[in-house]
């Protein structure tokens, strides 16, 4: 989820033709993320796997906007970390949620349909969400299939 919220910057450094430094970037980012998970899998727990990719993707927003961001457009962190703001806390308040229901729901059916639940009440909630504090993505968004039914 934070990954996909803080990728905005690959997207700014292609559209001003830094597409290079974006390679080395994520080069770097690639060995980082393999080393710390190989180091992880030592302890052959998901969990550990999991919570090792969000606390990096967290440590990595920092330098990611103060060597890619700022460096191609002057934002400010403030301005970095307020543009994936409302989509982070739609996605944490809707992932909460979730894992509580999935939680509730572990020892009444089977895990592939708790899964399935899950996933589908975490998008409810998220789109509620959304709507609710971050309505200009929710109409871009809907304006953008809209097009492309008509196509």
């Amino acid at each position: 989820m934070v990954r996909s919220i803080s990728n905005s910057a690959g997207s700014l450094l292609y559209a001003i033709g830094q597409v290079r430094k974006v390679f080395w970037w994520n080069l770097k980012l690639l060995v980082l993320f393999f080393s710390v998970l190989w180091g992880c899998s030592v302890f052959e727990e998901l969990e550990w796997l999991a919570n090792s990719i969000l606390i990096l993707q967290l440590l990595v927003i920092l330098p990611t906007w103060r060597y890619l961001v700022f460096p191609a457009c002057g934002a400010s962190l403030k301005d970095y970390i307020a543009q994936f703001l409302p989509a982070g806390i739609a996605i944490g308040i809707s992932a909460i949620l979730g894992w509580g229901i999935a939680g509730m729901l572990s020892g009444l059916i089977s895990s592939w349909a708790s899964l399935i639940v899950s996933v589908a009440i975490i998008l409810m909630f998220y789109l509620v969400i959304s709507f609710w504090i971050n309505r200009p993505w929710i109409l871009m968004i809907s304006e953008l299939f809209l097009l492309l039914r008509r196509k």
